[in-house]
């Protein structure tokens, strides 16, 4: 798996999976988890074990306000301006944005 910092895109990004899988984990305000840490650090941390025993979206609202998904060929991600947002590719994956 390929990690990356969370950081802010300047920008509305569309992003595009073309191949293989691609995890983003987003939130509208600067999340609980340090965005100089790297997404894979972040997927280990004490703050994502609590957010995948949270049992609805309003629980992770609470916890850390981050949302996750993951990206398969074909799908794509709109993400508005000034959003958080880091990435982890699961395995090879080609995407654009």
């Amino acid at each position: 798996e390929r990690e990356r910092e969370s950081h802010l895109s300047s920008c509305t990004v569309f992003s595009e999976v073309l191949y293989g899988q691609k995890r983003w984990f987003i939130a509208a305000q600067r999340p609980l988890f340090s965005p100089d840490e790297t997404s894979f650090r972040y997927v280990h941390s004490d703050v994502y074990r609590q957010l995948q025993q949270a049992r609805t979206p309003a629980d992770e609202a609470q916890l850390a306000g981050v949302l996750e998904c993951t990206l398969g060929p074909g799908e794509v991600l709109y993400l508005p301006r000034d959003w958080w947002h880091a990435t982890l590719n699961i395995g090879q994956s080609v995407f654009i944005s």
